[in-house]
């Protein structure tokens, strides 16, 4: 095994286009311990940000999406990674293309017995028609004068055109229960991590 010492590799074009290819198919590359990668966002999470609902709202067996009272989880402990979602009304957008983990708890509260509550992410592909990704159900029992349950959904998001894919967040349940809300820290809450490229 030999070492080769250098400042820069280049494509031979020298024009800052072209590929360069690293290894032979089959074949495995690694770091050194200790070392790390850096790049134009290239390499690893570029984007990563949570945000939550601040104030309770009233459920129902009617489908709902959370369409305000929502903001980027601001604690002094707090992280963001790259310039973050933007949402209006609950519709979020996404600040770059890629492979999306997005995640959907939503904590519910209610003196009485629900046979079911809803965590549901919605997605529309055209900026117009929005399309169930995933569900996740629970219930409360009551044991207490007011029980409190989570329920979390999750899914990756293919997101190609950041002007067409959007999410948005869906609640529901057979019974007057409340979702969860605080300002000061997270109850009901949508976490966004993007993992790669699409």
């Amino acid at each position: 095994m030999s070492d080769i010492f250098v400042d820069n590799i280049k494509h031979q074009s020298s024009q800052g286009s072209g590929t360069i290819t690293l290894g032979a198919s089959g074949e495995t590359i690694a770091l050194a311990s200790g070392a790390s990668v850096t790049g134009n966002g290239l390499v690893g999470i570029t984007q990563a940000d949570l945000w939550r609902l601040t104030s309770n709202l009233s459920s129902s067996s009617t489908n709902t999406v959370i369409a305000s009272n929502l903001e980027r989880a601001d604690d002094a402990s707090s992280g963001l990674i790259g310039s973050g979602m933007s949402q209006s009304s609950g519709i979020f957008t996404f600040p770059q293309t890629g492979i999306y983990d997005v995640t959907f708890s939503a904590q519910y509260y209610y003196a009485g017995d629900s046979r079911y509550i809803t965590a549901k992410i919605e997605v529309t592909t055209d900026n117009s028609n929005y399309d169930l990704l995933t569900e996740n159900l629970a219930h409360i029992e009551q044991s207490y004068s007011i029980a409190h349950q989570n329920v979390t959904a999750s899914a990756l998001i293919d997101v190609t055109d950041t002007s067409n894919v959007k999410v948005r967040f869906v609640y529901s349940s057979d019974s007057s229960t409340n979702l969860n809300a605080s300002t000061d820290y997270n109850l009901t809450y949508m976490k966004f991590i993007r993992l790669g490229d699409t």
